[in-house]
């Protein structure tokens, strides 16, 4: 009995102890339990973050296993590449919709074998541009278990990128020509002086030294001074338009004009030159009527470039052709020559100002290279348009002008005014002028004395004002830019004092030859502007105006 009550204790303190270690199991249990519960939260919060932080990030990502199969990808990059849901172990030519499979492989693989982040430029088949960051996969443990790809959209930047480009490279063509212009203007400027001063110099030593001269020389002298007077002229006077087209205040005196008349008053003008290169200067439908409404000077000088290009251009002996011809509500002007021509690639930038298609050439020929970037812009004005074409170097160029028509019968003060007759005379004009200019005074003193007018010369506004208390006359020619006061300012008290008295027919002489040059002075009092220099039978018009005033 005392044995069997020893083993029941024996048992009862075994179970007690397996008791007690069972309880401690189950504390490590729930101990267990606690640790691996709070393990599993953190790895959801994890999940979660990485979760959040994938499609929270507004690119495509796609991440690869190492069998280079689809792991995860973005909501972005399900979008992007139209990925189901399943896509999930998928291979990477499920991306093959937009970039090539093979490619991408290509650049996963150099990511991954050189442990670097690999970018590069792909253009998708839609021909939008991407950024494709690659990297390589990492495990906690640093193992290589794939990689992770993320598409970055950056066409609009590419195209801008583009964009900067070409406008740099334009920039950097159009300083490069407008020095090669500058230069070019320097050139030009200086040869019609070159001639003027060489024949100057040829008439002063005859007189100095008593040479005798021939009357055919110094004519030759006289005449070739002229012409090159005029050719620096039309110089300025190109540079001055461009400088008005650049400024925006460019404007066109607009009444109804037969073109057609506008134009054989050019051709005429050009035929000693076209004679003198035994050029054959054709024409048809230069007779016909046809009324537009624009700038009778500003079309004749738009004819003017177009025909004396065609004839600078065209070799001895060639032909010239000037056809105007009917097109429904328009005219069309065509100038076509058999000359040089034009290189394909250079038409298109054969309007542009700064713009040459040859310098070489240029040089050969002469000119500024402005005159056709002004005949575009005076056509455009007038709600034309104008072309150029031609089949290649030597094989001649075609420049075609077309015009809406007026559909109103053209008025008598529409029509191209008649030059002045060369044998005007301004007998019995009394005319004072005023300029602090001595040398330029002289010359025109003495032609107007010439024709038989009474000159006074006066070198500023305060002699001026003197002379006009002394005496009486009936043209005032003063120049603007003075000093003291100038020739605004000489006006406006000269119409001060007139009061009821008869009003002098006033006449600005200047080298300020712009629009706002123009208008200011005809606001201070003047009746009409010329610029300087001046061309003769212009002035000697506009003084004719001022007689019996």
């Amino acid at each position: 009995m005392l044995s069997t009550n020893e083993e029941l204790q024996r048992a009862n303190e075994e179970l007690l102890l397996a008791k007690q270690e069972l309880e401690s199991a189950n504390q490590e249990l729930a101990s267990l339990n606690d640790e691996l519960k709070s393990r599993n939260e953190q790895l959801d919060r994890v999940n979660d973050d990485l979760s959040n932080l994938v499609e929270g990030i507004p690119l495509p990502v796609v991440v690869l296993d190492r069998q280079l199969r689809l792991r995860h990808f973005s909501p972005q990059a399900q979008a992007l590449f139209g990925l189901p849901d399943d896509s999930v172990g998928q291979p990477l030519a499920q991306l093959n919709s937009l970039f090539s499979a093979v490619d991408l492989e290509r650049v996963v693989q150099s990511a991954v074998q050189g442990l670097a982040d690999v970018e590069h430029e792909y253009q998708d088949s839609e021909g939008r541009w991407w950024l494709v960051n690659v990297r390589a996969y990492r495990t906690a443990d640093d193992r290589i278990d794939g990689a992770v790809l993320a598409f970055q959209d950056i066409h609009q930047l590419k195209s801008a990128l583009g964009t900067a480009q070409s406008a740099q490279l334009d920039a950097e063509r159009a300083n490069t020509a407008k020095d090669n212009f500058l230069a070019l203007v320097s050139h030009e400027l200086r040869a019609p002086l070159n001639v003027i001063s060489s024949w100057a110099a040829v008439l002063m030593t005859a007189s100095e030294r008593g040479m005798p001269t021939d009357e055919q020389m110094s004519q030759r002298a006289v005449t070739t001074i002229l012409r090159h007077c005029q050719l620096q002229a039309e110089l300025i006077d190109d540079l001055l338009d461009v400088s008005r087209i650049s400024s925006g205040r460019f404007s066109l005196d607009s009444k109804p004009v037969d073109f057609a008349a506008a134009v054989r008053t050019v051709v005429e003008s050009h035929r000693p030159v076209a004679a003198k290169k035994d050029i054959m200067l054709a024409t048809s439908g230069l007779q016909s009527q046809a009324v537009v409404s624009g700038d009778a000077r500003r079309l004749q000088q738009v004819a003017s470039n177009l025909i004396g290009n065609a004839l600078k251009f065209t070799p001895q002996g060639g032909r010239v052709e000037v056809a105007l011809t009917r097109l429904g509500a328009l005219i069309e002007l065509s100038v076509a020559d058999n000359g040089i021509g034009v290189k394909p690639e250079l038409l298109p930038r054969l309007f542009d100002r700064f713009m040459q298609s040859d310098t070489s050439r240029t040089r050969q020929y002469g000119g500024l290279g402005l005159g056709l970037s002004i005949v575009k812009h005076l056509v455009t004005a007038h709600g034309g348009t104008v072309t150029a074409s031609s089949e290649g170097e030597g094989r001649g160029t075609r420049l075609t002008v077309r015009i809406p028509l007026l559909q109103t019968a053209a008025t008598e003060e529409g029509t191209v005014a008649a030059a002045p007759a060369e044998s005007a005379r301004l007998d019995g004009l009394s005319v004072l002028l005023v300029d602090d200019d001595v040398p330029a005074q002289e010359p025109l003193a003495h032609l107007l004395r010439g024709l038989g007018a009474q000159v006074q010369i006066a070198s500023g506004a305060k002699e001026a004002l003197a002379c006009l208390a002394a005496g009486s006359f009936d043209i005032l020619v003063s120049d603007l830019a003075m000093p003291g006061a100038d020739g605004h300012a000489l006006l406006r008290d000269v119409r001060s004092r007139e009061g009821g008295r008869r009003r002098i027919y006033a006449l600005a002489l200047t080298g300020l030859a712009s629009i706002h040059d123009r208008d200011a002075a005809i606001a201070a009092g003047f009746d009409d502007h010329l610029p300087k220099p001046v061309d003769v039978k212009v002035l000697l018009e506009k003084l004719s105006l001022g007689r019996g005033r």
